[in-house]
């Protein structure tokens, strides 16, 4: 059985390191490149320098200035990129920095395949569980982190597979998988601050599996499972040990970062044509996102897989079934059902959290990814649905074959019509990213250095001269320093203010204010290139010469 999430997790890296080499730079890398590097290169001198008798890399002195860069989130994911920095950019030379701290986080997306995989094949069977790990794989939006230097996609791996191990070991106590459970939490706790969310969702889940027990007038509750105290103490004792930084001034540097976090600076986010920041986006944000994200077959069959525990509760409710505290007879006779309520929980407890009152909502779906996987698993439990009643046909397989991609197809062709600008997928409910476009919301985010731009500029500026960006040109400075380093940029092409510049690149991202005096100021000008997909132009670029 291991053998197949094996199969899996390889089909599934080849797929992500060879799909696209022209997925576009974010923001993101001129933060946690920098950090993956320095925390590479003390992570190399801190092994092999007690070899030489050399233990300088444990002073406070090198330990706080390898990890002040972006002490800001904890190390687990850069940790990640790290590896790769180390091996392919600075043993093999490979891979430039980008690419090279890539690949790790493109390895923990094929790991999340195989997750899903062997989660939903231990309850119902490896149809459904082929189908699960297919749903992530071509789910666009969970694609494109699984592709970028950024954080979201390792903490959602460490997410997943701590709530897997959790589940194991709520369902079968073992040692083995208590502590994965214990370990892939704390890589999770050590990667973002959302992590924590796991514990409130298995929490929920137990009050309802294993209801309080009434003695006399009191309610007694049920006991911790071990497990969960381990993940409560010991999780967080890992992280203070895998995050150097902290091992000196603990106290202050935990309140300045939990401080950086409680007051984080607002970040534009447009939805529905409404410009959020400071004010935070309507509790419905996350909700709508995800509901216009996900494949629309893939949320389809969630919700189906999602309505047997959901119909099992509702028949406890007062006013729809016999209210009561004993435990729910359906769920204890099936696994499957009760897996359903597991992921169901963890899912709710990622959205609700991004949208209770005063919590900002920003970056598309980066704040609730882990519901993507989730989401596969509760549409691998409902595929199982259709495995069964396709063995009544004579060619069951063929069937089954032809109805698994049939529901995967627009997926798919999501990630291929998408290939390298996944961050503008949209499904049928939103019309595409034609119709989110319309109806007011973010065609892309992360202000990203599309490859196709230095392409562009190139040709037409065979010679070199200056380029304006705009509306948001800051970002673009080091885009443009390392494009020219890697050889993709003619060295003369240079960032200049718009009133010196040759060329004009127009980025269409909506949620910055200028964008449609821009937009329409510069629509008539001559249209030197653009860059499109789905029909609807990412970038524009102007000519401005006489």
């Amino acid at each position: 059985m291991k053998r197949h999430a094996l199969v899996v997790f390889l089909a599934a890296a080849v797929l992500g390191l060879a799909i696209d080499r022209q997925v576009p730079w974010t923001d993101d890398a001129r933060f946690y490149v920098p950090a993956a590097a320095s925390y590479g290169e003390w992570l190399a001198r801190a092994v092999s320098g007690p070899v030489r008798g050399d233990f300088s890399a444990w002073s406070r002195h090198q330990i706080d200035t390898a990890f002040r860069a972006n002490h800001e989130h904890p190390p687990a994911g850069k940790y990640v990129m790290a590896v790769g920095w180390l091996v392919f950019y600075r043993g093999l030379g490979w891979l430039d920095e980008i690419a090279a701290c890539r690949v790790g986080v493109t390895l923990l997306w094929a790991w999340l395949c195989a997750l899903t995989f062997a989660l939903v094949r231990d309850a119902r069977g490896p149809a459904a569980g082929l189908f699960a790990a297919l749903a992530t794989a071509t789910m666009p939006r969970l694609m494109f982190h699984g592709q970028v230097e950024t954080l979201d996609l390792p903490v959602t791996a460490f997410t997943v597979a701590s709530a897997t191990m959790l589940w194991r070991t709520l369902e079968a106590p073992r040692l083995r998988t208590g502590v994965a459970a214990v370990l892939f939490f704390a890589f999770a706790l050590g990667t973002q601050l959302n992590a924590p969310f796991i514990l409130v969702a298995a929490a929920a889940y137990l009050l309802i599996t294993r209801p309080p027990q009434r003695a006399g007038t009191l309610l007694r509750l049920p006991d911790l499972p071990l497990v969960l105290a381990g993940m409560l103490l010991l999780s967080p004792l890992l992280v203070w040990l895998m995050w150097p930084w902290l091992w000196f001034d603990t106290w202050p540097r935990l309140v300045a970062y939990a401080q950086y976090h409680l007051h984080h600076y607002g970040i534009y986010f447009l939805y529905r044509g409404e410009l959020y920041s400071d004010t935070p986006a309507p509790w419905h944000a996350p909700w709508v996102m995800l509901a216009f994200t996900v494949p629309l077959p893939v949320l389809a069959l969630a919700l189906c897989g999602a309505w047997p525990p959901i119909k099992t509760m509702l028949a406890r409710l007062p006013g729809v079934g016999r209210p009561d505290l004993t435990p729910l007879v359906e769920l204890e006779r099936s696994p499957a059902q009760r897996l359903a309520l597991f992921v169901i929980l963890q899912a709710l407890v990622q959205l609700v959290a991004v949208s209770l009152p005063g919590v900002p909502v920003y970056g598309g779906d980066k704040l609730f990814l882990p519901a993507f996987p989730f989401a596969a698993v509760l549409s691998g439990l409902a595929f199982a649905a259709l495995a069964e009643q396709a063995r009544a046909y004579r060619r069951s397989r063929l069937v089954l074959g032809v109805t698994m991609a049939a529901l995967l197809l627009p997926g798919a062709l999501g990630v291929l019509l998408y290939r390298g600008s996944w961050l503008s997928y949209y499904n049928e409910l939103a019309g595409g990213v034609r119709g989110a476009t319309r109806a007011g919301y973010e065609r892309q985010y992360y202000d990203l250095a599309y490859p196709e731009l230095a392409t562009a500029l190139n040709q037409l500026l065979p010679n070199g001269g200056r380029v304006a960006v705009l509306p948001n040109p800051k970002e673009y400075a080091p885009y443009f320093a390392r494009w020219r380093g890697l050889e993709r940029l003619h060295q003369g092409v240079e960032l200049a203010p718009l009133g010196e510049a040759h060329l004009l690149v127009l980025t269409h991202e909506r949620r910055w204010r200028e964008y449609p005096e821009l937009h329409a100021r510069f629509r008539t000008r001559p249209l030197a290139a653009r860059f499109d997909v789905a029909g609807v132009p990412l970038f524009s670029i102007y000519d401005l010469r006489p």
